[in-house]
Formats: structure tokens, sequence, C-alpha cells
């Protein structure tokens, strides 16, 4: 930064002029370019209105590279936007495809359980069938062969032996009764433990689907929820950065047209007195832009 000399004692003040331009939004570049513009123009005396025309189209040509940069900031804001929301839909989609594949997984699982239930159920069943079986066959045996020795001593002991065959028969039936009763009963307790089993178990695992499809459904409401927020806060970011910056634009170019106005009316008047002395109108041109 250099500062410029037109006449002796009248300086221009390059970087209080530099500050301001800066202070309005230009960058240190253009100030700097501005700044030395100026002083050239007042060095060589030639502070015209072409001179002011040029200023200002230099001012509007700046004023447009502000905007345009803007602008280019906005769009790559939006298209990060739309990248996030994009991640988020992927994530929420994975969520959804992992929840569907743990819930068949369980299905598949309670049917294979049940299965075995049935099996183990039907294997139960069989296996009193065989014992009553062998049980019977036991039962038949022991009749045949108490016969044959009554048979081999009846002649002896008929009446004895009548008596007893009589009284075992009786003791036989009874037992085979009581039996029958015991291992009946034992079936039905059996039966209904385990379909008492079966259904507290499947009233648990309805339980259990129901609750995980409620807090499933309740998260996946949460997370729609979320996503709306977020996606109606960015919305009112945007909106806001975009009027934000539409009313700093316009209020910076409103206030440089004003400027440029005032500073060519001013430099209109002042242009009588330009002509009589060359002093007079370095010195004016100094404490206007100053």
């Amino acid at each position: 930064m250099m500062t410029l000399t037109a006449k002796p004692k009248m300086v221009f003040d390059t970087l209080a002029y530099t500050k301001k331009l800066r202070s309005v939004g230009f960058t240190e570049a253009q100030a700097e370019v501005q700044a030395e513009t100026i002083s050239a123009l007042i060095t060589e005396q030639l502070a015209t209105k072409t001179d002011l025309k040029e200023v200002e189209a230099a001012l509007t040509r700046d004023l447009k590279e502000v905007e345009a940069v803007l602008k280019m900031d906005i769009k790559e804001l939006d298209v990060k936007l739309t990248h996030d929301i994009k991640e988020i839909d992927l994530k929420i989609s994975e969520v959804h495809a992992s929840l569907k594949r743990d819930m068949k997984e369980l299905e598949v699982k309670l049917t294979h359980d049940i299965k075995e239930i049935d099996l183990k159920i039907s294997e139960v069943h069989v296996s009193l069938k065989r014992d009553m079986k062998e049980l019977e066959v036991k039962l038949t045996q022991n009749t045949k062969d108490t016969e044959v020795k009554l048979t081999q001593n009846i002649k002896d002991t008929e009446v004895k032996l009548t008596q007893n065959i009589k009284e075992l028969d009786v003791k036989l039936t009874q037992n085979i009764k009581e039996l029958d009763v015991k291992l009946t009963q034992n079936i039905k307790e059996l039966d209904v433990k385990l379909t008492q089993n079966i259904k507290e178990l499947d009233v648990k695992l309805t339980l259990k689907i129901k609750e995980l499809d409620v807090k499933l459904t309740q998260n996946i409401k949460t997370l729609d929820v979320k996503i709306t927020e977020v996606e109606t806060s960015l919305k009112r970011d945007i909106k806001e950065l975009e009027v934000k910056l539409t009313n700093n634009s316009k209020e910076l170019e409103t206030k440089l047209t004003r400027d440029i106005k005032e500073m060519e009316l001013r430099m209109t008047i002042k242009l009588g007195a330009i002509m009589t002395t060359g002093i007079a109108i370095v010195a004016a041109l100094v404490k206007l832009i100053g």
C-alpha cells in the first residue's frame, strides 16, 4: 500500500479509504485497486464524470462478483443437504430390511421349536403305548404260569386252588383296573400340562412379537419425525440464508448507488472551484473522498 500526493501537504489517505471499502464488502485486492485508482485520479487532477462512471462500473462489477460467489456457495450447500438426506433415507431402508430379516428368523425359529415340541409329545405317546403293551404281555405270561401250576396241583388242592384262582383273578383285575386308571390319569395330566405349556408359550411368543412390532413401529415413527424436523429446519435455514443474502445484496447496492450519486453531485458542485485553482481542487477532493 503506498500513499500518493498531488501537491505538497495535500495527502490522500489510501489506507483509510481501503478500510472503508473492506467494511462494506470489498476484498483487500479490490479495495487496494480502488484506492490506487482514486489516488491516481487525484494526482493527475482528472476527477471528471467519466472517472466517476468508471468507478461506478468497477463497483458494479465487484458487486456482481460477490453475488456470483454467494450463489455458488448456496448451490454447494444445497447439494450437500440433498446428499445428507439421501444418506438418511438409505439408513432407514437398511433398518427396515434388518428388522424384516430378524422377524423372519424369529418366525423360523418358533416354527422349528413348535415342531420339536410336537415330536416330543408323539414320542411320549409312543413310549406309553409300548410300556402298556409290555405290561400286558407280562401280566398275560404271569397268568399262564399260574394257570399251569394250578392245573398240575388241581387234583390235590382243587378247592384251595379254585379259591386262590378267584382271589388272584380279583386282585389281578383290580390291579389292572387301578393301573389302567393311573395310566389314563397320568396321560390326561401330561396332555393337560403339555397343552397348557404350549398355550403359555404361544401367548408369550404372541406378546413378544406384538411388543417387538410396537417398538419397531414407534422407532420408525420417531425416525420419520426426526427426519421431517431436520428437513424442515434445513429448508428454514436455507430460506433465511437466501433472504439475508438478498437483503444484504440489495442494501449494499442501494448504499453504493447512493454514495456514487452523492459523490457525483458533490464533484459537479465543486467543478467550478476546480477550474479556478488546482490546489483548492485537490484539497476539496481529498476532503470529500476521505
